[in-house]
């Protein structure tokens, strides 16, 4: 695989305009799924008609929660269901499991809310006792599993504290511990981030909590960096620069999980997922981040309800669309996952062309600049996200010559710029910081 650096050099590149194609050295990624708490929640009869259904040669990887919180019931104390033996059945049908540890036991938690639904999310009182789990949890499973997530969205209300300026310390100890005690158990093992969000430049305390993480040293206690991706792409990008930043540019990551359906709102669908799906796996997932393992979310249709749900039929705005149904048949975004990955075999490594128009630098805090190759008269329009005109113009003539938008008094946030020429319509969003 090509060094990190490199293909960011590439991209940094595109940004500022360059006009021909370059390529960015990106090899397929394998692909998989999320399960969720498969190895629990799953009838065996369905459980074996998952494995009839996915070809374990393309979708090659199935991600499983392995809940500490269901599984640890007390001190000294552990009910295993059927996770050993459906794990070990994924494994010996041809699949790759990452282990999702997560979770926190009530007995253990400091949630101090006084609700008791929240238990799992917050910090427990230590590791002392999170060790202990990890240590079961590695020797029963590690002649099937090489690949363990710790936790999941850190960053974001998966993971919680009563302090919050302490949360990077809270997750970095989970995360180390985790780590030494894995290696030490299995030294071929590899352990993974638990999954940043969206938002790391928009929200504050999300880029303070990555900030304080690389300060605590805990970029020494992984070995797969890896990120969530749903909406607002371009986010995630910061967590890049900072690796390049802490000297770990060149470390592999992975997306345990992705689904395009917020950016599909407010005309979401299964249809629409499926024809969406490969464009958003090429444009956004692998020519920005160059990823070595993609996995959809989720197996089966979920709904972003409180508390979630599987469901078919309701509101689409709030699905991401899986590759089954609620009843474990296909959707149409399975053959559509099928389809996409056999294109990018095909393909090899994946090129980006340089689009004729473009917005730089995005984000930006005073002025940003649109560079045009398109001759004409342009149409420009920046609306918030209630739908109002913040700026317009009408310049004659920009090709070729960066046309600045001012920004600096804008509040921060999310626009979306219009922009219109004699031959195309182009709909792009730019990012305001102060």
């Amino acid at each position: 695989m090509e060094p990190r650096k490199k293909w960011r050099r590439n991209l940094q590149l595109i940004t500022f305009g360059i006009t021909c194609n370059l390529l960015v050295g990106a090899q397929t990624p394998e692909f998989g799924v999320h399960w969720g708490n498969a190895a629990k929640g799953t009838p065996p009869q369905a459980f074996n008609t998952v494995l009839a259904t996915l070809d374990s040669d393309t979708v090659r990887w199935v991600r499983c929660e392995i809940p500490w919180n269901e599984i640890h019931v007390a001190p000294g104390t552990f009910l295993w269901y059927q996770i050993e033996s459906n794990i070990r059945e994924l494994v010996d049908s041809g699949f790759n499991v990452i282990a999702d540890l997560k979770s926190t036991p009530s007995w253990y938690t400091t949630n101090n809310t006084g609700d008791p639904l929240l238990d799992p999310y917050f910090a427990p009182q230590d590791t002392l006792e999170w060790v202990i789990f990890v240590d079961s949890v590695t020797t029963r499973l590690k002649d099937k599993v090489k690949h363990w997530e710790i936790w999941s969205e850190p960053d974001g209300g998966g993971f919680r504290t009563t302090t919050p300026l302490q949360k990077h310390r809270k997750y970095r100890d989970l995360l180390a511990s985790a780590y030494v005690h894995i290696k030490a158990l299995d030294p071929a093992a590899e352990v993974l981030v638990g999954g940043f969000t969206t938002n790391l430049m928009s929200d504050p305390m999300r880029r303070l909590f990555l900030d304080s993480l690389f300060a605590v040293s805990f970029q020494d206690y992984f070995d797969i960096m890896n990120i969530h991706a749903y909406e607002n792409i371009f986010e995630l990008k910061t967590l890049v620069d900072t690796m390049e930043s802490k000297g770990i540019g060149e470390d592999p990551i992975w997306i345990t999980e992705t689904n395009p359906w917020r950016e599909l709102v407010p005309e979401n669908s299964e249809a629409g997922t499926a024809a969406f799906l490969c464009g958003w796996i090429k444009d956004s997932l692998i020519s920005g981040f160059d990823p070595q393992v993609i996995c959809w979310f989720n197996l089966r249709n979920f709904v972003s309800t409180n508390p979630p749900q599987i469901c078919d039929t309701c509101d689409p705005n709030l699905t991401a669309y899986g590759l089954l149904t609620s009843e474990y048949l296909p959707t149409l975004v399975l053959p559509a996952y099928y389809a996409c990955y056999s294109e990018l075999l095909t393909r090899g490594e994946i090129p980006i062309e340089k689009e004729p128009l473009s917005l730089y630098p995005n984000p930006g805090s005073e002025v940003i600049f649109l560079l045009s190759s398109i001759p004409g008269k342009h149409h420009i329009a920046v609306f918030d996200c209630s739908g109002r005109i913040r700026r317009e113009y009408n310049p004659a003539n920009v090709q070729g010559t960066p046309f600045a938008l001012a920004v600096s008094d804008l509040p921060a946030g999310i626009y979306i710029v219009k922009i219109a020429s004699a031959d195309r319509n182009v709909v792009k969003r730019i990012l305001v910081f102060h």
